[in-house]
């Protein structure tokens, strides 16, 4: 599975410094925040399972700046990411103890960075069992309103002409269309498969498949899914790894 991985460091050159020692994982998502707001806006709109922090992240408003530690405080706050690792991106000696203490920090990353230090740090600390957010919402915004959808409730989504069609155990929510791949960046869990060009299917609603006609009945609902003939073997691979 896809590891989601957030760096939050303001200096431009340290943070293209990490995302090209990062680029060497597979199977790696790198986001990135510049600042708390941003932090906080990727932090709603994806899960996470490893932070990178600079500890400093406010150079010019105050010589004491340690929001950074702040930020994480804020983030141990939300259960899902009560022990998910923290490496903090530091030249400090002080704050370790009280991040070591309080805020459970996995390790440090020391500027100037070593390429080799850090791949072997990151390294470790991915792999940390995944835990997700079984509650997460997902927001779909029409026509000036945003719909809130507990991310469980979606039974499927498909795409057609212009239009994507999210199901849910309660709803159908008719929008404008979306790439199918940026939907399941969005949704961010094992649980969402895409079954053919058009449609992604929860797992957790599939009533039965019938491999031999290639299709999927989902529960509660009467169309038939078709599985694509192209991806139909890694399809069922995905089932097994269920």
């Amino acid at each position: 599975m896809t590891r989601n991985i957030l760096i939050i460091e303001d200096r431009k050159p340290h943070m293209e410094a990490l995302c090209h020692i990062l680029n060497g994982f597979s199977e790696v998502r790198i986001f990135k925040a510049y600042n708390v707001d941003e932090a906080y806006y990727m932090l709603s709109s994806h899960h996470i399972h490893l932070f990178l922090v600079d500890i400093i992240l406010d150079t010019k408003s105050s010589s004491g700046d340690v929001s950074g530690l702040e930020i994480v405080q804020k983030i141990r706050e939300n259960h899902i990411y009560k022990f998910t690792p923290v490496v903090f991106i530091t030249s400090l000696e002080d704050p370790k103890i009280i991040a070591y203490s309080q805020l459970h920090c996995f390790s440090y990353i020391e500027k100037p960075f070593n390429e080799a230090e850090v791949r072997a740090i990151v390294k470790e600390a991915l792999e940390f069992p995944i835990v997700e957010d079984s509650k997460k919402k997902i927001y779909f915004r029409k026509e000036g309103i945003v719909f809130s959808i507990p991310r469980e409730e979606i039974k499927y989504i498909e795409c057609m002409d212009k239009k994507m069609i999210v199901v849910t155990e309660r709803d159908r929510l008719v929008l404008a269309r979306k790439k199918l791949q940026d939907m399941l960046l969005k949704l961010d869990s094992k649980e969402f498969l895409r079954c053919n060009r058009n449609v992604i299917i929860n797992k957790k609603h599939i009533d039965y498949i019938d491999y031999p006609n290639k299709y999927i009945k989902i529960r509660g609902e009467k169309t038939k899914i078709e599985i694509g003939r192209k991806i139909i073997k890694q399809f069922k691979e995905n089932m097994k790894n269920d």
